[in-house]
């Protein structure tokens, strides 16, 4: 039996054990995926073994890899203790130390310290604590000093440390796969292999020299799959943007685009929002601090001022408050696309037009798996004197069509500048549920007279995240902005 140089050094190294095919790769300095390649003949005619089997690899927190240096809490405590004369109040000890709660739980779980009403003794188990480490605390300095360390290594004992450590978020495990190589009772041993210099490149050369018919080619399973290489490609939320101004775009709508920064003026007053709104709280919404006001656009302040107050040259009544410049002069952080789509009607408002915009948008949200403090809103308005509530239903169900979705249906809903306003639904198929996307309306005169536009003006703010976790099926909104290369590198590139 006959190998290549290549072959035989990787045999040495698996020659009576069973070797790990990490730290083989890692010894070789080869890729596994390499390694895996040279050995496959023997690995098909069964002389090579391949065992793959679960396993866990444990790692460090940040809070395990600060006590690994800085010690656990409760050998601090003690320490403090012991420097003090052997008892203190908890006041006392928590202007001496931090994470003293924590400490002071585990140290009473290990009997080193007692309490005398308020008063925290040291135990004389507590006096002896410091001669000597802790497991838990060989433990976290093996981790530190060695790396992460799999599951099946550690013997008995330490894994119900690690169970402790865990439990006290110290150390976590992540699951893993061990491949592991061996020679199989087939192998004939390395003593009878015969080495071989094997070409793996027909060159141009060794053709017009002739010497390719002394040499020995490398044979190759055309049978075995090649490496999965990732491709690059486009992000799957920058492929729905990208769909989405598309589709906007074949069905006769201009883009426009506005600065992330907007005045009150245009992201809330504008659109007939009063101004003790509670969206306005600074607990909704990002107010900057430098620049701290805007400049207004003086044609239109009186028309809204009016509006506001008393209606103005609406029918409406207004809010019956009194409207203030310097809160409309706020800067923030738009909260909505809708304030580009208003100021393009207010410079427009005699052009019959249709015009979109896909940006990023600001809120004070908790972050969890529906809500980010910065998404996407997909905003639009159509400015034409025979719109009517079916020419926005018409618009938003050829919208949803075009993005993959065959059921849409809308239901009557309430939104501050829009009258008639609907919600808009889709039926997602592989849930066999509806799920809401935006909403829409036709502006209130409240909006568009103030501005000196006549036309009804049909307008809808539709959620981008939200439509991409329909197309890709995730329950977490966070996953789009992750950097899951599993996930991402299973992303279709077509749907």
């Amino acid at each position: 039996m006959e190998v290549s140089r290549e072959t035989y050094a990787i045999l040495e190294h698996i020659e009576g054990k069973e070797k790990d095919l990490h730290k083989l790769a890692v010894e070789l300095g080869k890729d596994q995926s390499s390694i895996l390649a040279v050995l496959q003949e023997l690995i098909n005619s069964k002389k090579v073994n391949v065992n793959t089997t679960a396993d866990k690899l444990c790692v460090l927190t940040d809070e395990g890899s600060e006590y690994a240096v800085s010690g656990l809490p409760e050998k601090r405590l003690v320490q403090i203790l012991i420097e003090i004369g052997g008892k203190s109040t908890i006041e006392k000890l928590k202007t001496l130390s931090d994470n003293v709660a924590i400490g002071i739980s585990w140290a009473i779980k290990k009997r080193w310290i007692s309490f005398d009403e308020s008063t925290t003794i040291l135990t004389s188990e507590g006096k002896d604590a410091l001669s000597e480490k802790t497991p838990e605390e060989a433990l976290l300095h093996r981790l530190k000093n060695d790396g992460p360390i799999m599951l099946s290594v550690l013997e008995g004992k330490w894994k119900k440390v690690l169970e402790t450590l865990e439990k006290r978020k110290l150390v976590e495990t992540k699951d893993r796969s061990v491949t592991t190589l061996s020679l199989s009772e087939q192998f004939p041993g390395l003593d009878q292999i015969g080495i071989v210099d094997e070409v793996t490149v027909l060159t141009p050369k060794m053709l017009l020299e002739g010497s390719w018919h002394s040499v020995r080619f490398k044979q190759y399973d055309i049978k075995t799959l090649p490496r999965n290489v990732p491709l690059g490609k486009v992000h799957p939320l920058v492929k729905i943007l990208q769909e989405t101004r598309k589709v906007f775009l074949e069905m006769g709508f201009k883009e426009i685009v506005s600065p992330y920064v907007e005045s009150s003026f245009w992201d809330f007053d504008a659109l007939f929002q009063p101004q003790d709104h509670a969206a306005r709280e600074m607990q909704d919404t990002f107010y900057t601090s430098n620049p701290e006001e805007a400049e207004l656009p003086q044609e239109f302040v009186p028309k809204v001022k009016d509006t506001h107050e008393n209606g103005g040259i609406t029918s409406s009544l207004g809010w019956r408050y009194e409207w203030k410049e310097e809160v409309a002069r706020k800067i923030v952080l738009r909260t909505h696309t809708t304030a580009t789509t208003v100021r393009y009607m207010a410079y427009h408002p005699d052009e019959i037009s249709k015009v979109f915009i896909v940006g990023r948008v600001f809120r004070r949200e908790a972050v969890d798996y529906k809500h980010l403090p910065e998404f996407h809103q997909i905003d639009g308005i159509v400015i034409d004197p025979n719109n009517s509530l079916a020419s926005l239903l018409a618009i938003l169900y050829d919208f949803y069509h075009k993005m993959g979705f065959e059921k849409v249906r809308v239901r009557p809903a309430f939104f501050p500048y829009t009258e008639p306003s609907v919600e808009v639904f889709v039926y997602f198929e592989p849930r066999n549920r509806w799920f809401e996307l935006g909403g829409a309306g036709v502006f209130r005169p409240e909006v568009t007279e103030p501005f000196g536009c006549k036309y009804p003006v049909l307008a809808w703010g539709l959620g981008l995240e939200r439509l991409a976790m329909l197309r890709y099926d995730i329950e977490d909104i966070r996953q789009l902005y992750w950097s899951d290369l599993t996930w991402l590198g299973g992303v279709p590139l077509c749907r």
